[in-house]
């Protein structure tokens, strides 16, 4: 099918023009309008809105954001409200439109779908979301602490209005991320330069108004069919599963939910595999199938679709709600002799320390990460060189009785104290294979303020996880203080003690969601 381009200024109601491309298929019908507002450049996704036309027979409407690339203005980071909506004004106007509007779009680009949604003068059919941006605080952070791995460039990217290679900033990007280690935040952004008011948005303090400004809210209209694609070595992961939440919540309607193998960037990249794992002809990332399917879904008002990718399996299991009503939570207990354990521990209370070293941190190594240099990569990377480290406290399991699986949403919960004003307390749950490698499941961190005199209950989220385990294997829990650059680090200078506490008074333990094999509809 052939396509025609036509580029446009669509003028806003404070007289910014954006700058659009128009991408028809030729025909004199009039057809459905797919709306992709971008901040890295509506120029260089003229071959997805080109596929998606050619696909689907519908105008794409390609949009860089204000003050990003062709468009003037500033760059309003997270404010894109007014925006959208003049833009979706001006797709009304257009004679082509049959006044179906759809939304499409991953990371940022799905985020200015949940600006609007619920308003009278965006009447969206359907949001296509894969991997997306949600609620900005929760985005930004986990548990309270700056995601700085994908923080800090993403900063860099976005503070000039032509974004420019990497390697302009200055330095390599470790270089950078160390500046962070030995400089407070703001000498940082002095030092680097180009960070400006996004990066002062990120490092904001957690009751700073600013997050009540970009906070997110639904308005009182129909809401559209909504499909949101996570990946479970995605670093937005947190933000799939809470705008999931949110939006069957505070909108009450049923989203689809699909989670598959991916990283972040893959799932639009057609990814195949990740590290050495393979995810075989089920798992390849294929959004265009995605999208077909969804968009024939919306016509026939079809029931919610449910579904996740068991990684080691290498297949699909659809289920009838999240979290998956069959599986079973089980508690596995710190204790003695770093055992991770099935029976609470006997023992009255024992306390075990962990010294954080701020100029040797503990190194991140693979999980849910942004595909950003080399070795900060996503996937399930080996985490047994950190074995040695005295800085961890690792409580391992017996091995496993038979097959299974984990699925479902894993908490850790702590009794903890701290000498500081700041600490963190990280988790990391892996499985240990039958040749000694550790393989990270999945992780999480939780900000405290201290300095805590007496032991406190703290949760640490990790999310959840979708993979397969096999008899004789084990897993192990590790916690530590730091996951450097992945999360920031305490803003503290000396090296502190911090403390854990298990026992049968204080027990401290991780909560795993167990299916057996055998009931895996997959």
């Amino acid at each position: 099918m052939k396509t025609k381009e036509v580029s446009s200024n669509v003028k806003t109601r404070d007289g910014v023009n954006l700058a659009t491309i128009t991408v028809l298929p030729e025909t004199r019908e009039k057809i459905p309008a797919i709306l992709i507002r971008t901040p890295y450049s509506a120029e260089k996704k003229l071959g997805i809105a080109k596929t998606l036309v050619q696909e689907f027979n519908q105008g794409v409407v390609l949009q860089d954001c204000r003050g990003r690339f062709d468009s003037e203005g500033t760059f309003k980071v997270f404010l894109e409200k007014e925006d959208t909506l003049d833009t979706i004004a001006w797709i009304k106007q257009q004679n082509w439109f049959n006044g179906d509007l759809h939304i499409f779009g991953a990371s940022y680009l799905g985020y200015v779908a949940l600006e609007v949604l619920g308003l009278n003068e965006a009447p969206i059919k359907s949001v296509f979301a894969p991997t997306i941006l949600g609620d900005i605080k929760d985005s930004i952070h986990r548990g309270g602490v700056l995601q700085l791995h994908w923080a800090l460039p993403w900063a860099i990217m976005t503070a000039k209005q032509k974004q420019r290679p990497w390697s302009e900033v200055g330095g390599s990007w470790p270089e950078n991320y160390d500046i962070t280690i030995k400089q407070s935040y703001k000498k940082a952004l002095e030092i680097l330069g180009w960070p400006d008011h996004i990066w002062q948005l990120f490092t904001s303090e957690a009751d700073d108004p600013i997050w009540n400004e970009i906070s997110l809210s639904i308005g009182s209209a129909p809401l559209p069919k909504f499909c949101l694609v996570g990946a479970w070595y995605d670093f937005l992961l947190n933000a799939t599963l809470t705008t999931y939440e949110w939006l069957t919540k505070k909108g009450n309607v049923q989203p689809d939910l699909i989670i598959g193998p991916w990283s972040h960037n893959g799932y639009l990249a057609s990814q195949a595999g990740i590290e050495s794992w393979e995810f075989g002809k089920a798992g390849k990332s294929n959004f265009i199938e995605d999208l077909r399917d969804f968009f024939l879904r919306v016509d026939q008002k079809s029931p919610q679709l449910i579904r996740t990718f068991i990684l080691r399996s290498n297949k699909w299991m659809n289920l009838n709600s999240w979290p998956p009503e069959n599986a079973i939570a089980e508690k596995r207990y710190l204790a003695m002799n770093n055992q991770l354990a099935k029976e609470i521990p006997i023992v009255e209370e024992i306390e075990l320390n962990i010294i954080a070293d701020y100029s040797n941190p503990i190194p991140t190594l693979g999980g849910m990460l942004w595909e950003s240099f080399d070795p900060i990569t996503p996937g399930p990377v080996d985490q047994s060189p950190l074995r040695n480290r005295k800085d961890i406290l690792r409580f391992v399991s017996k091995p496993l009785e038979s097959d299974c699986c984990l699925l479902g949403p894993i908490k850790v919960i702590l009794w903890v104290k701290t000498q500081t004003p700041e600490a963190h307390f990280t988790a990391k749950l892996n499985f240990i294979d039958t040749e000694d490698k550790e393989i990270i499941i999945q992780e999480g961190i939780q900000r405290i303020i201290g300095p805590l005199e007496d032991f406190q209950e703290i949760t640490i989220d990790l999310l959840a996880a979708g993979i397969a385990l096999e008899k004789n294997e084990k897993l192990s829990l590790e916690i530590s203080w730091s996951n450097y650059p992945k999360y920031s680090l305490p803003q503290i200078k000396e090296n502190v003690n911090q403390s854990i506490a298990l026992g049968k008074n204080m027990p401290s333990y991780v909560i795993l969601p167990f299916i057996k094999t055998n009931d895996l509809y997959i």
